[in-house]
């Protein structure tokens, strides 16, 4: 394959470790385009990520543990990243009536006005992929990167 061409890897025999260098050379690309699509909205992917957490439930407020929870990488990072949201006004926070010390966040119009304008080149990716993948191909995928993620450590 030319990617590990341009990786400059030899030829690796062994199919496990072959297996987990193309998922981290497929996550690398994935990133390193979420990046360059999000930088004309001057939003991280990080960034993205919360706020898709947090239009997935509109108009139901999170907290920031609910909204921790729900990230892929489960950063410790959460405060800032909605705080960084938060001065863009692209999400709201309120303080949770029934507890003083935790914020209610919420997207704000904004928020979701900026996922819309996302949602084309990102629906032009999606497309490619359905174009590279069939269907059963997807679920297939999809079953293997589970079966990876939940195994024991």
């Amino acid at each position: 394959m030319e990617k590990w061409n341009e990786l400059c890897l030899p030829d690796i025999s062994d199919t496990h470790i072959r297996s987990i260098l193309e998922l981290q050379y497929t996550n690398y690309q994935y990133n390193k385009w979420m990046e360059s699509l999000l930088k004309s909205f001057q939003i991280s992917n990080e960034q993205f990520n919360v706020l898709k957490i947090l239009q997935a439930e509109y108009p139901n407020a999170f907290s920031l543990k609910e909204i921790q929870k729900r990230l892929p990488n489960q950063t410790k990072n959460t405060t800032r990243l909605v705080d960084k949201l938060h001065k863009k006004d692209l999400v709201i926070s309120n303080v949770n009536p029934n507890n003083k010390r935790q914020l209610q966040i919420i997207i704000s119009k904004k928020g979701l006005n900026v996922l819309k304008e996302i949602e084309t080149p990102f629906g032009a990716f999606i497309a490619k992929l359905k174009s590279t993948l069939t269907t059963e191909e997807s679920k297939q995928l999809s079953h293997l990167l589970s079966k990876v993620y939940k195994m024991e450590d």
